[in-house]
This record gives structure tokens, C-alpha cells and sequence, in this order.
């Protein structure tokens, strides 16, 4: 029933308190380290605009908005002439050797930022990644981090 809804990765905590709009502007968790090239190209297929390269809006969490949301998945549609979740899987021609080929968190601030930048606030992630071999120890790696990291992502990858 809310227009806005958190989505977070089921490996992400936070570690502090988070704000998600400020002065009527959402939150868009952006960092500055070079952002998986697939998904900027995934973007391009699905909505015809370039991504903004200097972006990396994958940030492990993010707060969508239905009406924008919604939006996109008919930009998605008017650009592919497919349903968006058909143009995602078609368009981005999944590869068994790439890892990630489309980030849902990257498509919609791309899309959020490109067509409504005065309704978005850039602010950096503050997300830190360790190996899942480090969550028996959840709850120290907490307490230690909260004044230099928003999140913490336990990575099955980050072996």
C-alpha cells in the first residue's frame, strides 16, 4: 500500500540507523568504484539511454517508489516492444561465464537519476564487504563499525 518500499540483500545489515528521504529527496546509494560494465550495458538495451558512467548505484540496498518504478518497467516495454521482465531476459543475453549481467539497484537509480535529478540526493553507500566467514561474529563486527559503515554485505563470493 506505500508508495516507497526498501529492498536490501539478504547478505546486507545495517549498522546504523538509515534515512531514506531527506528534504522530500530520496536517498540514491552511489559509490565511486567502477561499476560492472554488463550492467551499464544492460541499460542501454532496456531503455535505449546511456547509463552515467561515474555512477555506481549497486549498493547491496535502495528504496523504490511504485509510480517510478512503474515508469520504467513501461520505458522498459515502449523501448524493447516486450513486457520488462521478458526485455530483461531476452536483451541481456545471460552469460554462463559472467557472474551478473543486469542490477535491478543500477537500472532504477540510472533511470530515478536521469529523469528526476532534483528529486534525488547522491550519498555515498558506506558498505563494507567481508566473507560469510565472518558472521559468527555478526554482532562485534557490528558494534566495531557503525561510525565508518552504513551496511556491511557478507559476500558468499568473498571467499
Amino acid at each position: 500500500k506505500n508508495e516507497y518500499f526498501l529492498i536490501a540483500d539478504a547478505d546486507t545489515v545495517f549498522c546504523r540507523p538509515q534515512v531514506f528521504i531527506h528534504q522530500n529527496k530520496v536517498i540514491l546509494p552511489v559509490c565511486n568504484q567502477l561499476c560492472h560494465i554488463p550492467y551499464y550495458t544492460a541499460y542501454k538495451k532496456l531503455t535505449g539511454e546511456e547509463a552515467l558512467p561515474l555512477l555506481n548505484f549497486t549498493s547491496h540496498h535502495s528504496l523504490f517508489q511504485k509510480s517510478k518504478l512503474k515508469e520504467l518497467k513501461q520505458e522498459i516495454k515502449k523501448h524493447t516492444k516486450q513486457e520488462w521482465h521478458k526485455a530483461i531476459i531476452s536483451t541481456t543475453k545471460i552469460n554462463p561465464g559472467e557472474g551478473s549481467c543486469v542490477s535491478d539497484y543500477e537500472t532504477y537509480a540510472q533511470y530515478l537519476y536521469s529523469k528526476y535529478p532534483s528529486e534525488c540526493r547522491l550519498e555515498h553507500w558506506f558498505n563494507l564487504s567481508l566473507s560469510r566467514k565472518n558472521l559468527p561474529n555478526i554482532k562485534k563486527i557490528i558494534k566495531k563499525y557503525p561510525k565508518k559503515y552504513k551496511a556491511i554485505s557478507f559476500h558468499d563470493y568473498k571467499k
